[in-house]
């Protein structure tokens, strides 16, 4: 509600002073002290032939119309930006103070403040973003928003590595200690096997042995009862 209100009476002057420029340019560069002279240096530098009346007549329509959309609050920044650029040479022009002494010296600078004070309005319109964020704002805080997700982003992958890394090792702890119990279980199995076998062994040696002994002994009885059947028929 205050920008509709502050803007209108801000522009009001700007209206009404580019009017008056736009309708009477020659009194308008009457008032002005070597407004004539330095308009005509402005001129030479267009290429199309251009009278200093022409050219207060145009910087007057200008003023007027960004007066008119400040007020109207179209492209209000645009709007103030343009018509503080407008207002500084025409404030310079207005109030030469140092050209002047005395009474119209001290009446020159409290125009020229009068005109300052217009100029900071304007300022602060072409600064003011009704309540929006600016440009700059908005570029840090999309800086900041990048550089928190690239920390989410990076904290993240970090974390999926120690995960993954954590994963892998746990697999092949498992792996390991599979391998260890197959190899136990392996092993249990061939030293039950070879026990087994050494019993096989050790009982079919036993039985190879007593043979040999019944073998060796039938053998020698047979040897003796001969010798003895011998002994007896002498």
């Amino acid at each position: 509600m205050l920008r509709r209100i502050a803007r209108p009476l801000l522009a009001s002057v700007f209206v009404v002073d580019g009017l008056r420029a736009a309708l009477r340019p020659r009194e308008e560069i009457e008032n002005l002290p070597r407004a004539e002279e330095a308009l005509g240096r402005v001129a030479e530098q267009i290429p199309v032939p251009v009278s200093p009346d022409l050219l207060v007549r145009a910087l007057g329509v200008a003023k007027a119309g960004a007066g008119v959309a400040l007020g109207l609050g179209v492209a209000p920044r645009a709007a103030a930006s343009l018509l503080a650029v407008l207002h500084t040479p025409t404030m310079l022009a207005r109030n030469p103070f140092w050209t002047e002494t005395g009474a119209a010296r001290r009446e020159a600078i409290g125009g020229l403040v009068r005109d300052a004070a217009i100029l900071g309005g304007l300022l602060l319109a072409s600064g003011d973003t009704a309540g929006k964020p600016s440009l700059a704002w908005r570029a840090e805080a999309a800086r900041h928003d990048t550089a928190k997700a690239a920390k989410h982003a990076t904290r993240e992958a970090r974390d999926r590595t120690k995960r993954a890394t954590k994963a892998v090792i746990t697999s092949a702890e498992r792996d390991v200690a599979k391998l260890e119990a197959t190899i136990e279980r392996t092993a249990r199995r061939k030293t039950r096997d070879a026990r087994k076998a050494a019993k096989r062994i050790e009982r079919d040696l036993r039985a190879a042995v007593k043979d040999v002994e019944h073998t060796v002994g039938g053998v020698v009885g047979d040897v003796v009862d001969g010798a003895r059947e011998k002994i007896a028929a002498r």
